[in-house]
């Protein structure tokens, strides 16, 4: 690969992860036919499974959070009650948006 970053679209995601779901190919073929790292697909796949297909939206803009939001993540992680990655990925209930990197 050339080393850049590639963006797929949701939609190409989906239908990639419906093809792993219907066993169409094994993860190797499907890897290879999509030309995409069987770690990629995992993450598709535990994202879609989280956040639907949300999940699987590309953002390539810096984010904005409430000050509420920002505050309820350091609260959660300063508590020991949850770990870095899900503070990242902390969603409050009023606040749509999530925190991810």
């Amino acid at each position: 690969m050339s080393g850049k970053y590639k963006f797929y679209s949701s939609q190409f995601k989906y239908e990639v992860l419906k093809a792993y779901k219907n066993e169409d190919y094994t993860i190797k073929e499907l890897c290879s036919k999509c030309r995409i790292a069987d770690v990629t697909l995992y993450d598709w796949a535990e994202k879609y499974e989280k956040y639907g297909l949300n999940g699987l939206e590309s953002s390539r803009t810096w984010k904005s959070y409430s000050k509420a939001l920002i505050q309820a993540a350091v609260k959660d992680y300063i508590s020991g009650e949850y770990s870095q990655l899900d503070v990242i990925c902390y969603q409050a209930p009023n606040d749509q948006r999530f925190l991810a990197f």
